[in-house]
């Protein structure tokens, strides 16, 4: 009866600018695997992980959550079946200088960086591709959604879904909109030109994100934000200079001040209240709006 060794492992997932860090093993084994090794005695699962990858590829990692386990069994050059565990992590570079890996004689293989989509491929093993999607979900490093819009130059979008106040990331925001929710019908503000959008507008300086949504619904609708939920945030960036534009989307239970006016040092000239399954025919966000509404359906009962 062949000898079944048990053995425990630990790795991890760094992932950065849309792309995973793997180790490609040469020829003739040609594999491709996250970085991963086995649990000493004095270790937790935690210490492995980070200390495998530093030595297999070279990067220091903090641990930033628990992604899940993977059971594989295989017949080794010792003569014995090997039945491995491994516990994976989602990984971050603490900093992301040239790497110096401290590899064993026997690891002949080297770092290589993947496109996310590519490495859902050429994973050796198809647990492994399981372990990146539970990953990539997990990761807001990466986009929910990317789109590109034409103003005065074409923009590329970074859409991030975010549900949780506490979840929101520290960013210079340049523009707060809020989808609005006045007795079931959502808020659109009115320019001169006839064009829609949302109430919101530019942070001033010293302002955090419900300042900025606080005023800028007042002064644009004249109404009151009486409570208020993340939807997501977009990184907008131009082709022809690279100017990066960070807008936030949150969703505000409204109710009413009085009538609207003015727009204090605005343009808007009125609002109108329509229906959220028809928002986008007003704003036309595109494949953005769409995934804004979505997030935002869960609020309006």
């Amino acid at each position: 009866m062949t000898e079944v060794v048990q053995k425990h492992s630990a790795g991890g997932l760094v992932i950065k600018d849309n792309k995973v860090l793997l180790i490609h093993w040469d020829a003739p084994r040609d594999t491709y695997d996250f970085p991963k090794g086995s649990i000493n005695p004095d270790e937790t699962v935690e210490q492995t992980c980070t200390r495998e990858v530093y030595e297999e590829t070279g990067y220091k990692t903090e641990i930033v959550k628990f992604i899940g386990k993977t059971h594989y069994e295989y017949d080794w050059i010792d003569g014995k079946h090997h039945a491995k565990t491994v516990d994976y992590f989602l990984l971050k570079l603490v900093d992301d200088k040239s790497p110096t890996p401290e590899r064993e004689k026997h690891e002949t293989f080297k770092n290589v960086w993947i496109n996310v989509k590519d490495a859902g491929t050429i994973l050796t093993r198809e647990i492994d591709k399981e372990i990146l999607t539970k990953a990539l979900k997990m990761d807001k490093s990466q986009p929910d959604l990317v789109s590109t819009f034409d103003y005065n130059g074409i923009i590329d979008v970074e859409w991030y879904d975010i549900f949780k106040k506490e979840d929101i990331p520290d960013l210079p925001w340049q523009h707060v909109y809020v989808i609005g929710d006045y007795k079931g019908k959502v808020p659109v503000v009115i320019f001169p030109s006839g064009n829609e959008n949302l109430p919101g507008g530019k942070t001033e300086t010293g302002e955090s994100i419900e300042q900025t949504l606080v005023r800028e619904v007042e002064e644009e609708t004249n109404m009151r934000v009486i409570s208020w939920e993340p939807l997501g945030y977009q990184i907008c960036t131009r082709r022809d200079n690279g100017e990066v534009n960070n807008q936030f989307r949150a969703y505000a239970k409204l109710e009413r001040i009085g009538r609207f006016i003015n727009d204090p040092g605005g343009n808007i000239v009125g609002h109108t209240l329509v229906d959220l399954e028809h928002l986008n025919e007003h704003i036309k966000y595109g494949v953005g709006g769409e995934r804004l509404i979505l997030n935002a359906k869960q609020h309006f009962k």
